[in-house]
């Protein structure tokens, strides 16, 4: 008898496809940057009126593009690193391409601010508006702003601050390769899953008991959850194809919670830092989504626009000068 083949009753590519490049998650790059962007260059805004406190609070959601950078960056890495896997130059493959990706610009970035200004304009007003205190310099130079900014509880490098949000994606750059080298994959997603959650309730615990306002928001133990959420779905969709049936229900349930997360944060409140555990599930699931639908979708095709795809070519780049472009920004003009 001849085997009977079961054929799926929706035969179309989906938009992601394992071990290769996708254009639509570019695109969602671009769409994390654009609404960092939106979100820094409104922060100053007046809100001394109703429209001005509720257009400010609608640009405040931008910030939450960093909670998408961060799903997105667990799914991408531990999709490279489940590819690598087994390779003779698997953590020198891994750190090396790492490496070229992130350090030039944000080492040649940091001397320049950091160094040859104030050597060409020393005292100047650019200069004190850009400068770091010599003593905390040492924590950008080695990836360590989020922990002083933490233990000081304060924003305490000016046009450097972001740089937190680099600083937690190094240190989980530095551990989870291990993770993955040392575990089946059928365990990835359960070891993800806990760490992430353990990161977002010890956060939420941390801000209930704690007046440290600065640490739940940048310190690496307390914004893994978005990062590990990411690299659970990166090993899901690879070993559970039939996640793809069940890809509507995602969507609803994806709306759902960002909806939520919106609603909590327009309130102004930090309810302890839960609006960020919704940002990372909602994003995981909006991720989801994405990855198990088809091209033809209406979102796969909002993120093929070419600027989307130029935003997210340049995202980094665009993030890396922000902070320093707004300060230099109102001194000049």
């Amino acid at each position: 008898m001849t085997p009977v083949t079961l054929q799926s009753a929706d035969p179309s590519p989906t938009v992601w496809q394992p071990n290769s490049h996708c254009l639509q998650l570019d695109g969602l790059r671009g769409l994390a940057i654009f609404v960092v962007t939106w979100y820094r260059f409104t922060k100053e805004m007046p809100v001394d009126s109703v429209l001005g406190k509720t257009l400010h609070g609608l640009f405040d959601i931008g910030a939450r593009g960093v909670d998408l950078f961060f799903v997105l960056s667990g799914f991408l890495i531990t999709g490279v690193l489940l590819q690598a896997k087994g390779k003779s130059n698997y953590f020198s493959g891994f750190y090396w391409r790492r490496a070229l990706r992130i350090f030039p610009l944000y080492f040649i970035t940091l001397f320049a601010l950091l160094v040859l200004l104030p050597l060409l304009l020393p005292g100047s007003k650019v200069t004190t508006q850009v400068g770091v205190e010599p003593a905390n310099e040492i924590y950008l130079w080695t990836y360590c702003s989020n922990v002083k900014m933490s233990i000081e509880n304060a924003w305490c490098f000016g046009a450097l601050d972001h740089f937190w949000s680099l600083a937690v994606e190094e240190h989980f750059y530095f551990v989870w390769p291990l993770v993955v080298l040392l575990l089946p994959n059928r365990w990835i997603i359960g070891t993800a899953l806990v760490v992430g959650s353990v990161s977002a309730l010890s956060r939420i615990g941390f801000a209930m008991l704690s007046d440290n306002g600065v640490a739940p928001d940048v310190l690496t133990i307390f914004r893994l959850d978005g990062l590990c959420f990411g690299s659970a779905l990166a090993v899901a969709v690879r070993q559970f194809p039939t996640l793809r049936e069940y890809r509507s229900h995602i969507w609803k349930l994806a709306g759902v919670v960002l909806v939520l997360a919106s609603l909590m944060q327009l309130t102004g409140r930090g309810l302890w830092t839960i609006p960020t555990l919704c940002w990372a599930i909602g994003w995981t699931l909006a991720m989801a989504s994405l990855v198990l639908s088809t091209g033809d979708h209406w979102l796969a095709r909002v993120l093929r626009v070419k600027p989307l795809l130029s935003l997210g070519r340049y995202s980094y780049a665009m993030y890396v000068f922000q902070c320093p472009q707004l300060v230099l920004g109102s001194v000049y003009f």
